[in-house]
Formats: C-alpha cells, structure tokens, sequence
C-alpha cells in the first residue's frame, strides 16, 4: 500500500512488517535515492517508509503496480 506526493517524487509506503528494512526495501522499489522509515521512541519502526526517487515515473509505475499489495 503507498501513494505519492505532490510533486511526485516520493512513494509513502505503509502497513510494512516489523522485520523489513531499508534494503528490503531497496530491492522491492529499485531505483529509491533515499528511504526513510520513522521508528517509535524504543526504535521499533513504525510500520511505514518514505522512498524518494529522482523520477517521478517511476513512483507511478510502482503506485499502479504495487498498490494494494503486500511487501
């Protein structure tokens, strides 16, 4: 599950099980410049993530391929 922003640039990625990662994430949307996954006071994850990508087509093609699906 995810949408993007505005400008297009960012996919926001939620519902993610405890034990993925950043290059879990890495390998399931190549192509991200950035992750970042907010973690609660304890450092657990809070269960969603923000890729950046440096091209918007790209988080479109993930948003009509990957939305409702589960990482």
């Amino acid at each position: 599950n995810g949408s993007g922003d505005q400008d297009g640039s960012t996919l926001f990625v939620k519902n993610i099980a405890s034990s993925v990662d950043k290059d879990m994430l890495s390998e399931m949307f190549p192509g991200s410049t950035e992750i970042r996954m907010p973690t609660k006071h304890d450092g657990s994850p809070k269960g969603f993530a923000y890729l950046e990508f440096d091209d918007p087509k790209k988080v479109k093609k993930y948003l009509e391929t990957k939305q409702g699906r589960g990482a």
